[in-house]
């Protein structure tokens, strides 16, 4: 199994960047974008300059922090790495100063703050102040989850789909992941970009509800992490880290474990030979490459464009079909899924890291 290197590439490429708009942008929304390089960095200088403008204007200054936190989840796949996290600490700890009794403040607290037990005092304060809020809906599906409460979560994710919060497009990857996974596997999730999308496409619209999902971020805490293990069907204690759970995990129960590609590598990278690529995840344990399974899901997969960074992980499916028929010398095979990974590449700006990793020829 050696697909590990290429998702690193493939999930990490950059983008490029373009030039600042002069009027204010619509707010970034982590489900519903914008996920465009250059998208943001227009809305960050607008919102920069907004308040500059206006030093006290509360709204605007979140505004700005939010971009900044798109922005971040998009060069991290999802994930926000800890230079762009020390930067958001100070944005948020700036807000807190303007304006300390604010829903913006205790959403920028909150965020700053997960999964610790304090980011959901400051959920709590956010709540108390306007629990209607489509910003606080997210952050009330996390809580749900966190503490098991069922009836919460179905409530929150019911109101995240019928609210319009998340893109069509992470609707269709969040059952494109669900496809990747065997019947009553367990799927760990990287984060708010797969999780939650997934999780509506579960209670909203009744899919694979015999698959347990989990959030990867919130095993940092000792009794999400207890309840998963026991909800696994695992035995033993479970282990103490994020890390030791995902690596303990796959031996422990007998349920199949999947690995959404969006985990951060070194979640996936102890997997590295002894994984097969199912689509969107890794089935942990085992080794090669099922490819007729890939390649039945790789024709039923949505392979959308508007998932955010979460499509460059589509990229890796069709590359590793492409390795597979030219090895055995299959031309049908090789013609359509090179055609059909260059038009995805060219609608997500990826066709010069596949010609650089050499999966497309030039």
């Amino acid at each position: 199994m050696r697909v590990l290197p290429l998702l690193v590439l493939l999930t990490l490429a950059g983008r490029a960047f373009g030039q600042a708009a002069p009027t204010l942008p619509a707010p970034a929304n982590n489900l519903q974008g914008p996920w465009n390089e250059r998208d943001l960095l227009r809305n960050s200088n607008a919102w920069n300059n907004a308040v500059n403008e206006r030093p006290a204007d509360a709204s605007a200054r979140y505004q700005w922090y939010q971009n900044e936190r798109q922005a971040a989840l998009v060069r991290g796949n999802g994930r926000i790495a800890s230079a762009d996290a020390a930067r958001l600490d100070e944005a948020a700890d700036e807000l807190g100063r303007l304006a300390p009794a604010s829903v913006d403040a205790h959403l920028a607290a909150y965020y700053q703050q997960f999964p610790e037990a304090s980011a959901f005092a400051s959920l709590d304060a956010a709540l108390a102040l306007d629990r209607s809020a489509p910003d606080l809906v997210v952050p009330r599906m996390t809580r749900a989850l966190r503490e098991g409460d069922a009836a919460a979560l179905r409530t929150a994710a019911m109101e995240l789909r019928d609210r319009g919060l998340v893109a069509k497009g992470l609707q269709w990857m969040a059952e494109d992941l669900l496809a990747s996974v065997d019947r009553g596997g367990v799927l760990l999730l990287g984060g708010e970009l797969d999780a939650y999308p997934v999780i509506a496409a579960q209670q909203h619209d009744g899919r694979r509800m015999d698959v347990l999902v989990v959030d990867s971020r919130l095993l940092a805490d000792a009794a999400y992490r207890e309840r998963v293990w026991r909800e696994a069907g695992a035995t033993g204690t479970a282990p103490g880290t994020v890390q030791a759970v995902v690596n303990a995990l796959p031996q422990a129960t007998a349920r199949p474990v999947h690995l959404a590609l969006s985990l951060p590598a070194e979640l996936l990278s102890p997997w590295h030979d002894r994984s097969a690529l199912t689509g969107l995840t890794l089935r942990a344990g085992g080794s090669g490459e099922p490819i007729a399974e890939l390649a039945a899901l790789w024709q039923r997969m949505h392979r959308t464009a508007e998932a955010g960074p979460l499509s460059w992980n589509y990229l890796v499916a069709g590359s590793v079909l492409l390795r597979h028929y030219r090895a055995v010398n299959d031309e049908a095979g090789m013609a359509r899924t090179e055609q059909e990974l260059r038009r995805l590449a060219e609608r997500i700006g990826a066709t010069n890291e596949l010609y650089r990793l050499g999966v497309l020829p030039h």
